[in-house]
């Protein structure tokens, strides 16, 4: 069951916290980085976030978080984690479609993600988010535009392809930098 939560709950911010520290834990290995940024965040720092959260839960037991906020340039995702026993079964395209499902139509959706994690860049990809920008430091950008017109998203399409080619062979990805993803041809319905 999918639902939006407060962490007013300090039993709630904890076991968020907790599932988050599990998945940037692995999500920094399989990336080779040993200072990884998210992994500096105190649960007192992770407390006093004015993101809003929803969480996938199965048997009160949390198994993903995704949180966000709604900003001038469209809703931008902050964490979107899966417990690392749990991942490969749907419940981030779950909290994803979920986010989606609350935007009014006509918002656009940003999030980042380190460039050597491929398995989100495909994942952002698959669902239609197309690079934004690239950041010297560590990640991509992404954006999902609700609205597209049919050849930006080819040409959108294309240029994802022609990425995803280069990183495969190395060329693209180097070390720790990083993207930023647009969300680009699917409505809310």
């Amino acid at each position: 069951m999918i639902s939006e939560i407060a962490l007013g709950d300090p039993l709630i911010a904890a076991a968020i916290h907790t599932l988050a520290q599990r998945a940037y834990t692995l999500e920094a290995e399989q990336i080779g980085c040993a200072d990884f940024p998210p992994l500096r965040e105190s649960l007192q720092q992770f407390s006093r976030s004015t993101d809003r959260f929803l969480v996938l839960r199965r048997s009160e037991t949390i198994l993903g978080a995704l949180s966000f906020s709604c900003e001038a340039e469209g809703v931008v995702i902050t964490r979107l984690v899966v417990d690392p026993a749990h991942v490969r079964q749907g419940i981030a395209y779950r909290l994803l479609v979920e986010l989606e499902g609350l935007v009014l139509p006509g918002r656009s959706f940003l999030v980042s993600t380190a460039k050597a994690n491929i398995p989100a860049v495909t994942f952002y990809q698959k669902l239609g988010y197309v690079i934004s920008g690239i950041s010297k430091s560590i990640s991509f950008s992404f954006r999902k535009l609700e609205t597209v017109d049919p050849s930006r998203k080819r040409a959108a399409i294309l240029h994802n392809q022609r990425c995803s080619i280069l990183a495969r062979l190395g060329l693209f990805f180097n070390g720790l930098t990083s993207a930023r993803f647009n969300l680009s041809g699917r409505k809310n319905s």
